[in-house]
């Protein structure tokens, strides 16, 4: 059975009573926030995901790639920008208890029987009208918000036990108000909050406070993932996407011990930081896999905008075995969605047998896909209502990336002790950045030198570049496109001399 990915989500009731709930707001190293109810939906700032992405030296000022807060409703956006300020500051370590209060300090707290529409507060209509105003405090679809939470912010939420155990999940505590007055007016006598409490993976702490000494390597996961990104900085997006499934197939396998065992704690093997954690024998299961994946894609400058990555669950038959699943949906530069499932790449064909895969959904389920007729995929309810059908249909066939014409040819390189001479043919007429490279008969890289190439479109070109090639066996071109760093031609070695 694969990992539970599902949590518990306490019902919303906001209870409206003549003497205020016995559920005090907690104070103790919490988290307050309060809310003007008539502010105007506004943009999160820089919070500890876009940090992350700086700190890598990557501009991403749009905000996350799979964006699920734009599907959000305003209001919900509202507690939405409120729980990732929060769940970011713990994850950064400026905070340590999970439970946020948030007070609605700027909400009306008097209101006239006109202003609520009845002739008389104290009549049944009053009473519904005025638990109607109260309940506007807490009007939010919080499952939404806790799903789009958990699609955005992977990183941010590694503390976060959301298993449906009973010691995990999420859950929400409300004070109403007593009020008092007459039957044309009434004053709240307190202001209403808000308590969300969220529980803690026995891996990074306990209850409801996280203890970031258990896992003091955490910050070291940027620098990982980042060598991995640059690795690939230069190749296409296509290729840069199966790097990434090659590169986390390398570093982990699948835990099978942990995903089979219904005891299992929820923790390090559901984490994309156990993948880049430098440890060969570490193990995930596919939440870790899928959440390291789209780590990467957020970490990276695609040539194409429309390159965007999300984690997306469901159920999984065959492969690493029945039951739920996690895994990615990756739309590509045609504006077309393929799945991506990391799990049970590297358990199977390789970092590219389940790799950009399309098709065509069940003709009784149109959820479900099958692969290798054995490979059923099938999203659930949280993902549909979360992406939406039109969203989450992929494309018909697999994702074929598109044939690269090269628009120079290496028709020679000569070196001397001036320099190495690179001759090109088929130019485009917009230039390009060329290195030089001088390799020792080992293979080992001696030394290089740059310049560019400028030469009218279809006109021939020879570039001299000074490099020292003593000791130096072979030497080698390289054109680079100036903007994207992409290779624009094949590379062979030529003898130094």
């Amino acid at each position: 059975m694969n990992p539970v990915c599902k949590r518990i989500r306490a019902a919303l009731a906001c209870i409206l009573c003549a003497a205020a709930l016995a559920f005090p707001a907690r104070t103790t190293q919490s988290a307050a926030y309060a809310v003007d109810a008539t502010a105007a939906d506004t943009d999160d700032g820089a919070l500890f995901y876009e940090y992350l992405l700086r700190r890598a030296g990557v501009s991403n000022g749009a905000g996350l790639l799979s964006d699920a807060r734009s599907r959000l409703s305003d209001k919900d956006k509202e507690l939405y920008d409120m729980l990732k300020e929060f769940v970011s500051k713990i994850a950064s370590g400026e905070q340590t208890e999970a439970v946020l209060v948030i007070s609605y300090d700027n909400f009306p707290l008097t209101w006239t029987a006109a202003e609520l529409g009845v002739s008389d507060i104290f009549s049944p209509q009053g009473e519904a009208a005025l638990s109607e105003k109260i309940e506007e405090c807490y009007n939010y679809d919080t499952n939404a918000v806790f799903d789009a939470l958990l699609a955005d912010c992977p990183y941010e939420l590694y503390w976060y036990n959301k298993s449906g155990e009973s010691d995990g999940g999420v859950g929400f505590r409300y004070t109403a108000s007593s009020y008092s007055g007459t039957s044309a007016r009434v004053t709240l006598e307190s202001v209403p909050t808000m308590t969300i409490i969220m529980s803690v993976s026995p891996d990074y702490g306990s209850g409801t406070t996280v203890n970031r000494a258990l896992h003091a390597g955490i910050e070291n996961i940027v620098s990982t993932a980042t060598a991995i990104v640059n690795r690939y900085g230069g190749r296409s997006d296509y290729e840069k996407l199966l790097g990434y499934s090659t590169e986390i197939c390398a570093l982990v396998d699948y835990d099978h011990a942990a995903a089979d065992s219904t005891h299992t704690a929820y923790g390090d093997p559901w984490q994309l930081i156990s993948v880049f954690d430098g440890v060969p024998e570490t193990k995930v299961v596919c939440e870790g896999y899928s959440k390291a994946f789209k780590y990467l894609c957020d970490l990276s400058a695609f040539d194409s905008p429309n390159v965007e990555c999300c984690l997306v669950t469901g159920l999984l038959g065959g492969g690493t075995g029945a039951g739920d699943h996690m895994w990615n949906i990756v739309t590509m530069e045609n504006g077309k969605r393929y799945l991506v499932d990391v799990t049970n790449s590297d358990s199977n064909g390789g970092p590219d047998y389940l790799f950009l895969k399309g098709g065509t959904p069940h003709s009784r389920n149109p959820s479900q896909y099958t692969f290798y007729d054995y490979f059923a995929f099938v999203y659930d309810g949280q993902t549909r209502n979360l992406w939406g059908d039109e969203f989450l249909t992929l494309d018909t066939a697999d994702y074929q990336p598109p044939a690269y014409a090269y628009e120079y040819e290496i028709q020679n390189v000569t070196a001397s002790a001036e320099g190495v001479t690179v001759e090109l043919a088929n130019h485009s007429g917009h230039g390009a950045a060329l290195i030089v490279a001088a390799y020792a008969e080992s293979g080992q890289f001696l030394r290089a030198a740059t310049g560019s190439t400028t030469a009218a479109a279809g006109a021939p070109d020879s570039v001299t570049l000074p490099l020292d090639i003593t000791g130096a066996s072979t030497v080698r071109a390289f054109l680079l496109d100036s903007a994207t760093q992409r290779p624009l031609c094949p590379s062979s070695p030529y003898p130094a001399g």
